[in-house]
């Protein structure tokens, strides 16, 4: 089968998005698999499996006003994509549009209308939702999702996106799978300082401003350190607020950048702490868990539908308000208050159990072919 993967010019770092396409392409071997699209990201993945992909933008997301108000350039521009890569289109088994809206409504439509080739929608945020519902481009998504099928990262996603309407008539819900290691979760019992971290797109939307927030507030004397892994355009405005904030010497943070491989980062941890605003699914709360690492997270629903899978009953209860400080540090302080218990080997392992019984990469795999081979 030859699988052609479309995505739009999206601005984001190498995040759980492209980490999830880079796990499903490799467990798919027995299929071809190619790129064609304007994001860099997706671009760079493809090109680092050895996987034929080609760079180019079919026009703007229309997901704010100002595209929207450009949409008939984008149309045009959507035309002579298409007629500029007619053969890719045509020669494709399946399409595979991982949140594209600028494809799905001046591309894939003549797709469907020139050549009828099948396309499988992966929405892998919950941005647009209320946007697109206000969209007058709205029409054209019904279209298209009331033909192939759509699938979402989380019951919590679709059902934000239900709330706009019953847009898709094939949902389907197929959560992440992982990378997952022969090795044990190591035991830090003798450790000195407690290591707390985060991982993701440096962004506003991940809270990291209300973690610091919080960590400034927490009533300890113990040795903290707060790794902090990830680049985005909200990092200088994060490095301010924590030269204001004015920490205490026995707390200290570090600004780790990018992690290609983040396995030793997770190792190095006492608490994932990801106080996000908005997710569909979480990529780090579970591989956070792999290596045995519980996680203390806002209350989202899609957290608290990942949460429903720990097997460690306490670890279900690091859950904090949403957007509010003085709940996560007083998290925090109970987390520190209880340190013993969370560093035993025996509850690493039982958090890192509940990754190896829910969320295996092959699993997630087969759900995808059975949805390629059915459409």
């Amino acid at each position: 089968m030859n699988i052609l993967y479309v995505s739009s010019p999206l601005k984001s770092n190498y995040g759980g998005g492209e980490k999830f396409i880079e796990n499903l392409v490799t467990s798919l071997p027995q299929h071809q698999h190619s790129f064609l699209g304007g994001s860099l990201a997706l671009y760079k993945v493809f090109e680092k499996l050895g996987l034929k992909a080609e760079l180019a933008s079919a026009g703007l997301e229309p997901v704010t006003i100002k595209n929207l108000i450009l949409s008939p350039v984008s149309f045009i521009t959507g035309l002579w994509h298409l007629w500029r890569f007619k053969n890719e289109f045509k020669s494709a088994d399946i399409i595979v549009s991982p949140t594209s809206f600028t494809e799905l409504f001046f591309v894939l439509p003549w797709v469907r209308i020139l050549w009828n080739r099948p396309v499988v929608f992966i929405i892998q945020n919950n941005r647009f939702p209320n946007s697109i519902a206000k969209s007058p481009l709205l029409p054209i998504l019904k279209w298209m999702w009331q033909k192939y099928p759509v699938v979402f990262m989380s019951k919590a996603q679709q059902t934000e996106w239900s709330e706009n309407g019953e847009l898709a008539k094939y949902p389907s819900v197929i959560h992440h799978g992982i990378k997952t290691y022969q090795t044990q979760p190591s035991n830090w019992q003798e450790r000195p300082e407690i290591v707390l971290g985060f991982i993701a797109r440096i962004h506003e939307e991940k809270g990291i401003d209300i973690l610091l927030k919080a960590l400034k507030l927490v009533n300890t004397k113990a040795k903290i350190v707060l790794n902090i892994a990830g680049e985005g355009e909200y990092l200088k405005t994060l490095q301010t607020l924590e030269a204001d904030l004015n920490f205490s010497p026995n707390i200290k943070i570090n600004w780790l950048g990018f992690l290609s491989e983040p396995k030793t980062f997770y190792d190095n941890l006492d608490l994932l702490v990801f106080p996000s605003r908005k997710e569909s699914f979480g990529l780090v709360v579970v591989e956070s868990w792999e290596r045995g690492v519980p996680v203390l997270c806002s209350n989202l629903p899609v957290f608290l539908e990942l949460k429903d899978f720990q097997k460690n009953i306490k670890e279900r209860d690091l859950i904090h308000n949403l957007d509010d400080v003085e709940s996560l540090k007083n998290q925090i302080e109970s987390f520190l208050e209880n340190i013993t218990y969370w560093r035993k080997a025996e509850n690493k392992t039982q958090i890192r159990q509940t990754v190896l019984e829910n969320f295996q990469i092959k699993e997630m795999a087969n759900k995808y072919e059975a949805i390629f081979n059915k459409f």
